[in-house]
């Protein structure tokens, strides 16, 4: 019980650095966000949000997976053996280099054939050059993140993040209102050097400090290992960042590039809602490795309670964005992003199911389950890929909400029962989440679909403070430490 008491504290203190930096973060890129969606207009957006997804996927190519390893590596290393540390970090460099070059030379000699033959649009000629050139410089940038976590600077690598995002919004939106479109993935690639070169300076301050020679060469052994770890952490990732420009791109060319940017907006504001899963990630990961090591059977006491609070936490969040999701849309992104209000709701509490099962996936990575962590993945995709080419071209973007909906219910699903069978996790008092979660989806599309005026309002705020009230109700007493002890954490 002790042990658990020390790495739960451990796990608030580190959550602590990462949620505040997370709340500032989101904030900044939410201003940002906002600013650029306006200037660019659903049509652009749309251009934009295909780009992302397609320098999203080149990007994890280009990394291989060795970021993932790096933060295992010099975690472990740093407590048993610096000299290999050492050889480790200057592994991952040297390893990521060549394979993030080749990768984006690919990409750019491939910007015509993609612009032209698959998505007929002239100016995205233009945009995937810059976007290979922005994908070197991050993939310099990830191994550099990937240190600062392994060595367990939550507080630096936090800071960090809010230096960087402060820098970014000025020059982005300089550049879009400068330039628009172009000006927008410009702005990216200037933001992408200005944030690898600070980075690499507060890194090398870390080295020095801890004593840690860079050495220019690669352990041939530490490479092998570093890859092994990785290669599944990117096939996890292949299947499902590709998918999701897969589904972008169906849209695309069944409705236009219209249709994906208010996809986008709805996807961008349904994802402030992994702020919380997202801030304890940063510590949960190594502390996971740690605490599986010593007693796995505190580490299934410690992940079920963060399941549940998590869950509990998160549902009124989600009430609130889909039930005014017209509201907010046609106050945060104006009336030509209206169409967006009905996909938000459905995202809303897909990025719900998301959450939950990223803490899942956080546990798979801490105690190196990478195969299965990928073939969890693979099921996913296998779903959603069809759902979605299925849907999107029978309901166009409502099809695209169902697809997530769908395929999110069935992976939740899936790693719940593998985290019970496998990691022999006891998720303990899950009834009421199941229970709230399910009536608030079934209530809230009621509501919205069927009510108006006063009535909705009156009727959507009683049913969000009745649904809080009960929450807190159903809460345990090692629930209530855990949730007071992390508030007191957070101020």
């Amino acid at each position: 019980m002790r042990i658990l008491s020390n790495i739960t504290s451990r796990l608030v203190r580190g959550t602590k650095y990462s949620f505040l930096s997370l709340v500032i973060v989101t904030l900044i890129t939410s201003i940002q966000s906002i600013i650029v969606a306006r200037l660019l207009g659903p049509e652009n957006l749309g251009i934009f949000t295909i780009l992302n997804n397609l320098q999203g996927t080149v990007a994890l190519l280009a990394t291989f997976g060795i970021p993932a390893a790096t933060i295992k590596f010099v975690a472990e290393f740093n407590a048993t053996d610096r000299t290999t540390l050492e050889r480790a970090i200057s592994t991952s460099f040297f390893l990521i280099s060549p394979i993030a070059i080749l990768i984006s030379i690919i990409y750019f000699l491939s910007a015509k054939i993609i612009a032209l033959r698959l998505y007929h649009e002239q100016i995205l000629v233009a945009l995937i050059m810059v976007s290979a050139i922005t994908v070197v410089i991050l993939s310099m940038f990830s191994p550099l993140q990937s240190i600062l976590q392994g060595f367990h600077k939550i507080e630096l690598f936090s800071r960090l993040n809010i230096l960087n995002s402060f820098i970014s919004l000025p020059i982005i939106i300089y550049f879009v209102f400068k330039y628009g479109l172009i000006g927008a993935v410009i702005g990216a690639l200037i933001t992408a050097v200005i944030k690898t070169a600070i980075n690499f300076r507060f890194v090398y301050k870390v080295l020095k400090e801890k004593k840690v020679n860079f050495q220019f060469n690669i352990d041939q052994k530490i490479a092998k290992k570093m890859l092994n770890y990785g290669f599944p952490t990117l096939l996890s990732g292949i299947v499902v960042i590709p998918a999701f420009w897969f589904a972008n791109t169906t849209l695309a060319l069944k409705s236009g590039f219209g249709q994906v940017g208010l996809f986008g907006v709805a996807k961008t504001l349904s994802n402030f809602l992994m702020f919380i899963p997202s801030a304890i990630a940063v510590p949960l990961v190594p502390l996971i490795s740690e605490l599986h090591a010593i007693d796995p059977r505190e580490m299934s006491n410690l992940v079920s309670r963060i399941f549940r609070l998590v869950g509990l936490f998160l549902l009124p969040l989600v009430l609130i964005l889909g039930l005014y999701s017209r509201n907010i849309i046609s106050i945060v992104y104006g009336d030509q992003f209206y169409d967006a209000w009905y996909i938000l709701f459905f995202m809303a509490f897909t990025t719900f199911l998301i959450a939950l099962g990223s803490i899942i996936g956080y546990v798979m990575l801490g105690i190196g389950k990478m195969w299965e962590a990928f073939a969890v993945n693979l099921f996913w995709m296998s779903v959603f890929i069809p759902s979605s080419y299925f849907l999107v071209l029978n309901y166009s973007l409502d099809g695209l909400g169902y697809a997530y909906l769908l395929s999110y219910i069935l992976f939740t699903a899936l790693v719940m029962i593998y985290g019970t069978k496998k990691l022999n996790i006891k998720f303990k008092n899950l009834e009421p989440l199941v229970i709230f979660s399910t009536s608030s989806f079934v209530l809230s599309f009621f509501i919205l679909s069927y009510l108006s005026g006063i009535l909705f309002y009156i009727s959507s705020l009683v049913f969000l403070i009745g649904l809080i009230c009960l929450e807190y109700a159903t809460l345990v007493k090692e629930d209530k430490e855990l949730l007071f002890k992390s508030i007191r954490g957070l101020l």
